[in-house]
């Protein structure tokens, strides 16, 4: 019998218990709850919302506030991310971290952070980043106190409210967060490296869109340096080659810049990555050599 079948009898043999019954104590609803993330993992979220509903309910009636009833307020919201509603996502998150806030040392736990971070994601989803900024502040706050500022964890979330710093315009303290989360990434090494590639990216982004394209052509120049190196990160080195050609543009170097589409058509094409962009280095190819031969 497949595992389908299995979560379906399972499903079936619960709705048929009288609401006592189905989940007597917080083992069978931690059982609920797991069943519910199953659910949830198998794609059919019809059934999902079933299954999650149902172990929110024996939860807030049997266990209400313990920890089972806080982890089927999360999954029922991690459903909701899953199908777009982040209005209820905001909600339910914002009701699990109450919930924990209530038990000794909750609000300023990892588990607390982790919360904020999720409630975040959310907000942002819904273009609502003052909240997000604000919602992850106090998160960072809470990663810095329990792993101290140059934890990986924290720069994870350090980096992330730099997004939302920078999406508000306040660029400047958007890069002192970056450059602190960089820093966190390179000594944490191998394991976050696409986080430390990622990182670099957005400092150089920053600075390009500050016009100080001295500054970002060296941090692109590092990007693709590090982006390089085996094994190969290929769309970072996509980027970095379109940055830079774009910034020796503007330099007036049309053949560096010619030269540096090419090479970025060229790890296009032995990627398969960022195909979307072909077409606009053709473009921006052709302006060039228009350019160069004109009178």
């Amino acid at each position: 019998m497949n595992s389908k079948k299995v979560l379906m009898l399972l499903i079936a043999g619960i709705s048929q218990l009288p609401v006592q019954a189905a989940a007597d104590s917080e083992k069978e609803i931690d059982a609920l709850n797991q069943l519910c993330r199953n659910t949830v993992a198998s794609g059919d979220y019809s059934e999902a919302a079933a299954v999650c509903r149902r172990a929110r309910f024996d939860a807030s009636k049997l266990a209400p506030g313990s920890e089972v009833h806080i982890a089927s307020l999360v999954n029922e919201a991690e459903l909701k991310v899953k199908l777009g509603n982040h209005v209820d996502a905001v909600d339910i998150y914002g009701r699990a971290l109450r919930m924990l806030e209530q038990q000794p040392g909750g609000g300023t736990s990892a588990e607390a952070a982790v919360l904020l971070e999720r409630r975040a994601e959310s907000q942002m989803a819904r273009g609502k980043n003052y909240e997000a900024e604000l919602i992850l502040r106090r998160a960072l706050q809470i990663r810095e106190k329990l792993s101290g500022p140059l934890a990986v964890e924290t720069a994870i979330t350090r980096a992330r409210h730099a997004d939302t710093l920078t999406i508000l315009q306040q660029q400047f303290d958007a890069l002192d967060e970056y450059r602190l989360a960089l820093k966190a990434f390179e000594a944490a090494g191998g394991p976050t490296r696409d986080r430390y590639l990622a990182t670099r990216l957005s400092i150089a982004e920053l600075m390009s869109r500050q016009s100080r394209r001295e500054e970002a052509e060296v941090e692109y120049g590092r990007l693709l340096e590090d982006a390089q190196k085996p094994p190969q990160q290929r769309q970072y080195v996509i980027a970095a080659y379109d940055r830079l050609a774009w910034l020796q543009g503007l330099k007036g170097d049309l053949t560096g810049a010619r030269e540096l589409y090419r090479r970025e058509l060229a790890e296009i094409g032995a990627s398969g990555l960022r195909k979307d962009l072909i077409p606009q280095i053709d473009d921006r190819l052709k302006r060039l050599t228009g350019v160069e031969a004109a009178p």
